[in-house]
C-alpha cells in the first residue's frame, strides 16, 4: 500500500473547525511503570432509516469518524511485515488523537469505532475514556494499544499506551470498565483490563489513576496487597476452568464495587484454577487493605 490515507480526512478536519486550531496535547507513554407496535403518527423503520442516513450526511462526527474508520480498515488489513504497516499505523493512531483532542468530542459515543473492535469506555463524569484495540501483533498472547483521553482542564489531553513485543502485560491490557469513588479531595478511577496471554490463560489488572489537571497519575500507592502499597493489582487463570468458555465474552473475575469501595479479588490455585473464593479489600482512611 503506497499511498496514505491523511487525506481522507480533509473532508471531516474542514468540517470540525475546532479540530484544525488545535495545538497537539498528546503524550506518547513507551516506558509505562505501573505500581480501563408502532402507533398511527409515528415513524415507520424504513423512514427512520432515511432520516438517519440523512443525519449521517450533515453530522460532520458522522463523517469523521468514517474517515478514522477507513484509516483502521487500512491499519488492520496491512501484514505486519509490510514495509507499509507502521506508516498506516501512524496515520491511524495520530488521525484519532487528533479527533479526540476536539473539546466537543467528549459528548460523541463513536459507536462506529466500537462496531469495528476499537473498545471504548467512559467514566460517569466523563472526565476519563479509554479506547482499546488489538494491534494483530501477537498470537495467542494479545496486544493491546490504549488511548487515554482525559479532561481535567478546559481542553482535552490523550495519551498513548501502544503495545509491542517488549512492553509487560499490565501495560497493553484491554481496559473495559472505569470505575471512580472520592476520597482524600481527590476523585480516583478504577481501571479494569483482560486480555488473553496463551489458549488458555487470561491476564486480568486493577490499575487505580487521579488526575491533576489533565495529568495522569498511576502510583498512587493506595493498595496493601501482598505486604506492599501499590497501585495494580494483577492476576492471571485458566479460562478454560470457568463456566464460560468463550475467552471473548469472559467478564472481569477483579471486581470493584463503588458503593461499598471494595476490591475483590479471585483466588487462583496452583494450577491456575480459579477456586469460587475471593480476597476483599476495603477502604480505610485513604488505603485499601
Amino acid at each position: 500500500m503506497k499511498t496514505r490515507l491523511l487525506p481522507l480526512l480533509a473532508l471531516s478536519l474542514f468540517l470540525l473547525q475546532p479540530i484544525s486550531g488545535c495545538q497537539s496535547n498528546t503524550k506518547e507513554v513507551t516506558n509505562y511503570d505501573p505500581d480501563t407496535t408502532l402507533g398511527p403518527n409515528e415513524i415507520t423503520p424504513s423512514d427512520a432509516e432515511v432520516l438517519d442516513k440523512d443525519k449521517q450526511i450533515s453530522d460532520p462526527w458522522v463523517t469523521a469518524e468514517s474517515d478514522i474508520l477507513k484509516l483502521y480498515d487500512a491499519y488492520v488489513s496491512t501484514d505486519i511485515e509490510s514495509a507499509d504497516y507502521d506508516p498506516v499505523k501512524f496515520d491511524f493512531e495520530e488521525a484519532l488523537k487528533r479527533l479526540l483532542l476536539d473539546p466537543k468530542s467528549k459528548d460523541y459515543q463513536f459507536q462506529g469505532l466500537s462496531e469495528a473492535g476499537i473498545h471504548a469506555v467512559q467514566s460517569t463524569d466523563k472526565k476519563m475514556r479509554v479506547f482499546s484495540w488489538d494491534d494483530n501483533t501477537g498470537g495467542s498472547m494479545r496486544f493491546y494499544t490504549n488511548l487515554y483521553q482525559v479532561f481535567d482542564g478546559t481542553k482535552p489531553e490523550v495519551y498513548l499506551f501502544r503495545a509491542s513485543q517488549d512492553t509487560k502485560a499490565q501495560e497493553t491490557t484491554h481496559i473495559n470498565e472505569i470505575h471512580s469513588f472520592q476520597a482524600d479531595h481527590k476523585t480516583y478511577y478504577v481501571l479494569l483490563g483482560q486480555s488473553p496471554v496463551s489458549n488458555r490463560l487470561v491476564y486480568e489488572l486493577l490499575q487505580m489513576v487521579t488526575l491533576n489537571g489533565n495529568r495522569m497519575h498511576f502510583k498512587n500507592n493506595n493498595i496493601l496487597w501482598e505486604g506492599k502499597k501499590v497501585s495494580t493489582i494483577f492476576t492471571s487463570y485458566d479460562f478454560l476452568n470457568l463456566d464460560q468458555d468463550n475467552e471473548e465474552e469472559l467478564v472481569n473475575l477483579i471486581k470493584f464495587d463503588a458503593v461499598k469501595r471494595q476490591i475483590s479479588v479471585p483466588v487462583v490455585n496452583s494450577e491456575d484454577q480459579f477456586t469460587k473464593k475471593y480476597k476483599t479489600l476495603h477502604l480505610v482512611g485513604n488505603l485499601f487493605k
